[in-house]
């Protein structure tokens, strides 16, 4: 594997790109009345708006899959940033629900699109023994997109207007486009002919020595998605607190899991991820559980609550998501982490549909049926853990038969 002088700075450039798209995606969340208000749409107009992202990211992410390895992979990931920042720019000018509504789309899918080719460069330029690390690094751009997008999405659109957020986040992928260009190493792509391209995408698929890896992070994530979308309707409504403490719980919580992940990413690279990832899904049905079922509880509580919750289910994703980027060739990983990330978004989207089947709204606003959240989620990551154990058990036996033959 080539060694790069630079990999530090690639590793914090690519979460720096995870970042700008993540906060995209979380931003729109905290402007809703203004949305609601300014395009005269319904609340369920606005669920659409959210959950555009998630679903388009998905097919994005599965045609990425078919065309990622026919390119350089700087090249690549270069044009779908100058996309990003152009449908950005466009949701800071249009004035219409529709427009604003395809914009998002073609946001969602160019945030599928970035989100596997940021995984298979990392994959790329870091080394097995130091992959853990690098993954919670960009891992932790969520939280931190998390931590100012809620916060600065308020701030920005009380002042100036929703618009300007959008603006906002333009100017910052501007400057990431540039740093981009000039710290990104040339990643040279295979010699894949264009007719060639399909048949070689659909045998990746078919790759049963993938099949389980495929799923890994699918089911980590709808373990996590059918509890969370009701997570601040529960705090607010069945437990009274206000948006502003809800605000500054998850700004707390956000910082912990910054922490939390980098530790995690530490304990992966000295010890079997199997083992890593069992232990902290173990633990986190300790506050999934807790939470589901709490009646009342002081505001500092709810804070640690909220923290130890967000660190146990984020650090979840760090063995998860190491572990996958190991399984594929070099050959196969652009298509490989293509169709893993399609999957995982369908199945995002699709935790949060279902769970609105699961939990009811009562006449007085507050909710029903949270604490079945916390049991399927937990029913769920029992079935990811023989997975991971399924995953690991192959890539370990591959790998020994590999430096028998070498």
């Amino acid at each position: 594997m080539k060694v790069y002088k630079n990999e530090k700075s690639i590793v914090l450039l690519l979460a720096l790109i995870q970042f700008c798209h993540i906060l995209d995606f979380v931003i729109v969340m905290p402007l809703g009345p203004q949305l609601m208000k300014s395009l005269d749409i319904t609340t369920s107009q606005f669920a659409l708006l959210v959950s555009s992202y998630s679903f388009t990211a998905a097919p994005g992410s599965l045609f990425s899959g078919i065309i990622i390895d026919k390119f350089e992979r700087k090249k690549y990931i270069l044009i779908m940033l100058i996309l990003f920042i152009v449908l950005t720019f466009a949701c800071s000018i249009v004035t219409s629900f529709e427009m604003l509504l395809i914009m998002r789309i073609g946001n969602g899918a160019i945030g599928g699109i970035l989100s596997a080719s940021i995984l298979t460069i990392l994959a790329d330029v870091v080394p097995d023994k130091r992959r853990g690390k690098a993954t919670s690094t960009v891992i932790a751009a969520f939280s931190i997109a998390s931590i100012a997008g809620m916060p600065l999405g308020l701030l920005i659109a009380s002042s100036y207007g929703y618009k300007t957020t959008f603006l906002f986040i333009s100017i910052i992928a501007i400057l990431t486009l540039v740093l981009a260009v000039l710290i990104l190493p040339t990643i040279f792509r295979q010699d894949v002919k264009s007719s060639q391209l399909l048949y070689r995408y659909f045998s990746i698929l078919k790759n049963r020595k993938y099949l389980f890896a495929y799923f890994l992070p699918a089911l980590a994530s709808f373990a996590s998605y059918f509890m969370i979308p009701f997570l601040s309707t529960f705090i607010i409504k069945n437990l009274g607190f206000s948006e502003k403490d809800l605000s500054l719980m998850f700004f707390f919580a956000g910082f912990c899991t910054i922490t939390s992940m980098k530790v995690v990413g530490y304990l992966c690279d000295k010890y079997r991820i199997d083992f890593v990832y069992l232990v902290i899904g173990l633990v986190s049905f300790i506050p999934l559980l807790w939470l589901t079922h709490l009646e009342t509880i002081s505001l500092i509580g709810m804070i640690l609550s909220v923290c130890f919750f967000q660190m146990f289910i984020a650090g979840r994703f760090v063995p998860c998501i190491t572990m996958v980027t190991k399984v594929p060739s070099s050959e196969d990983r652009g298509a490989f982490l293509s169709i893993m990330h399609s999957i995982r978004s369908f199945t995002s989207g699709g935790a949060a549909f279902l769970s609105g089947f699961v939990v009811k709204e009562t006449l007085n606003g507050s909710i029903i049926g949270f604490e079945k959240t916390g049991y399927v989620s937990i029913f769920i990551t029992l079935l990811s853990f023989l997975v991971m154990h399924k995953v690991y058990r192959s890539f370990s036996l591959t790998k020994s038969l590999n430096l028998t033959n070498f």
